[in-house]
């Protein structure tokens, strides 16, 4: 399973001497486009980066000005401030020809819940017909109908598809169903804005990702992992440091720049621990992507199909195969 740092744009921007790793994944947004147009001049600007790099387009602001997003920070958005979809649409493909080498895949305006699938329609031909559509990640929602589902599906040129984040912390698509006939058909799937382990326990997406990493400067915890492999918020004290084996060296000075790298670089190790995690924990019950993707049909069954819904159950209780005591701790 990949993990996308997402919030990366603001990161690379704000901490200059973050230091981000090679291979590490990251997701911005064209919503903040100038910091996203930074973020990639950098990543890409010694051409070592090896990691995937994925540009969303803004949809979950949208839903926050049309009063439809349940994140915290929409809640004063307002209708009126909402930019014109037709505009932004325009000027988000307009940045893609400028931009679209230096990124590996790029997420579609999907806001067919404010303007109605015909209209998402309309502009995945437009982006087919700037030759972009390779890169898209088309996403599916809970408003479309099961054949729309399927048309998104086989139509994605990228072999990626998106599916709806949670709504009021709620499942409202049918993950496993979706997630069962995409990787029959080879077809990565991404779950927006997910890093909730009770729902990547239960549905082995390609990838997904999460601001999570960030809560450290945002909210000023800290991030650990459980014995189960599950990233854990932790609010800073003494004794928690402490009892997570944190340094206190790099939580002195609290306010100060060099502090909040130091936590930053923390909290992207354990991003990374935990995508090693859950990779190897999908593993074991059959779910392998990249053996998958690579066309070896180790992991299919007899029919040379997989049926997720009959298959892995929850996770045994303990480190994955193959994990060291050192990093099941950590």
């Amino acid at each position: 399973m990949k993990l996308y740092f997402a919030g990366m744009e603001s990161i690379t921007n704000s901490y200059e001497d973050y230091t981000f790793e090679d291979t590490d994944n990251v997701f911005g947004t064209y919503f903040y486009e100038g910091n996203t147009t930074k973020m990639l001049l950098k990543l890409r600007h010694h051409g070592k980066h090896k990691g995937i790099i994925t540009v969303d387009s803004g949809a979950h602001s949208f839903f926050g000005f049309a009063g439809v997003s349940s994140a915290t920070h929409h809640k004063s958005s307002k209708k009126e401030d909402m930019p014109d979809p037709n505009e932004y649409i325009m000027q988000y493909l307009a940045w893609l020809k400028k931009y679209g080498h230096l990124l590996d895949y790029f997420v579609e305006l999907d806001i067919q819940a404010i303007v109605g699938i015909e209209k998402v329609r309309y502009w995945r031909k437009k982006i087919e017909r700037e030759g972009l559509w390779h890169k898209c990640i088309p996403v599916l929602h809970s408003c479309d109908t099961e054949a729309q589902w399927d048309e998104t599906i086989k139509g994605a040129a990228s072999g990626y598809v998106g599916l709806e984040g949670l709504r009021a912390g709620k499942v409202t698509l049918p993950y496993m169903k979706l997630l069962e006939k995409c990787y029959n058909l080879g077809v990565k799937v991404h779950g927006f804005a997910l890093t909730n382990y009770k729902i990547l326990e239960q549905f082995p997406f390609w990838s997904a990702d999460s601001t999570t990493w960030t809560s450290c400067v945002r909210y000023g915890t800290f991030i650990v992992r459980d014995e189960f492999g599950k990233m854990m918020q932790k609010n800073p004290s003494t004794e928690n440091y402490l009892s997570h084996g944190i340094s206190l060296d790099i939580h002195k000075n609290k306010r100060s720049k060099e502090s909040s790298t130091k936590k930053l670089e923390h909290s992207a190790q354990k991003f990374r621990e935990s995508e090693k995690f859950l990779t190897r924990l999908w593993a074991e019950r059959g779910v392998d992507w990249d053996k998958k993707l690579g066309g070896s049909g180790s992991i299919q069954n007899g029919d040379g199909r997989l049926e997720l819904q009959k298959g892995p159950g929850r996770p045994r209780r303990g480190r994955a195969h193959g994990e060291t005591e050192r990093e099941h701790k950590a």
